[in-house]
């Protein structure tokens, strides 16, 4: 499967910050192709400014717009944007006037109230209860998801950058905002795995069963592949690595992950049709 992953950096809050940083670990972990959004010529002290505002905010759209413009996000199996502040508004703007075929979800760090005037609904937010950028404790941020159904973290009394006059608190935050990060990213893989759980569940039916017939059976070819295909590839390692390490959901079934699931399957359909499905290994 292809995956990008965009980065959207902030004024002044670059890819190399903790968030960012971070974030884009996760999704180079979560094998992402990762691009960043180049962003340059911010008006100085837009912060407070609604001119300043909303000619950055154009800016940013301009210049993400142009960065991606020959890239075809439909063909992307997964397509992550990853804003901080004025990035989070670019991010919203392309996510709003792409293809629905781009399969594109949101991971949005302090964001502004500007960038909830584009449609968005597959997202995470994580937002200061003390950010000057959207008011402070009158920030309208966590109400603004509320009506959309997005989950939104507050973070008490970080401010901006989502810190707050506490290292250590910090450090604490920012674990916890990571983990959260890393399960929004993994939401993709758990359906991946839930997906080819299913496809195996049917084969593993069909073949079960002597009744079942050559002929019936050829109908699930595309199902043999597709398995095998999966059993061969990276992401199979992958979801078979971090069930090995625990960091699946412990609900999750997981057959398919198993060391002989898929191996027995594609077996026992080989036997019973004389077809053998490329497993790629």
């Amino acid at each position: 499967m292809s995956r990008l992953a965009v980065i959207f950096p902030g004024i002044g809050y670059t890819a190399d910050k903790p968030l960012l940083y971070y974030s884009r670990k996760l999704s180079e972990r979560a094998r992402y192709e990762i691009r960043t959004i180049p962003f340059h010529g911010f008006p100085k002290k837009a912060k407070g400014d609604a001119e300043k505002l909303r000619v950055s905010c154009e800016l940013a759209c301009k210049q993400a717009a142009d960065h991606l413009k020959d890239t075809d996000l439909g063909s992307y199996d997964d397509v992550l944007f990853i804003g901080k502040s004025i990035g989070t508004v670019a991010a919203a703007n392309i996510a709003a006037h792409s293809s629905p075929a781009a399969h594109i979800r949101l991971i949005l760090f302090t964001p502004l109230e500007e960038t909830f005037s584009y449609s968005f609904s597959d997202a995470v937010v994580f937002t200061g209860s003390s950010d000057p950028w959207t008011g402070g404790r009158k920030s309208r941020i966590a109400e603004l998801c509320a009506q959309r159904g997005i989950p939104c973290y507050v973070i008490p009394d970080a401010n901006h950058s989502l810190e707050t006059a506490n290292a250590l608190t910090d450090l604490n935050n920012l674990q916890h905002m990571m983990t959260q990060t890393d399960s929004f990213i993994r939401e993709e893989q758990i359906r991946r795995i839930a997906y080819y759980e299913q496809l195996l569940d049917e084969l593993t039916t069909a073949v079960s069963f002597p009744e079942v017939g050559e002929n019936k059976l050829s109908s699930f070819r595309e199902t043999a592949d597709a398995l095998g295909k999966y059993y061969g590839s990276d992401d199979w390692r992958m979801d078979f690595a971090d069930d090995e390490a625990g960091r699946l959901p412990s609900g999750l079934k997981r057959g398919v992950l198993s060391e002989d699931g898929i191996y027995n399957a594609l077996e026992n359909y080989t036997e019973r049709t004389g077809y053998r499905p490329n497993q790629e290994r």
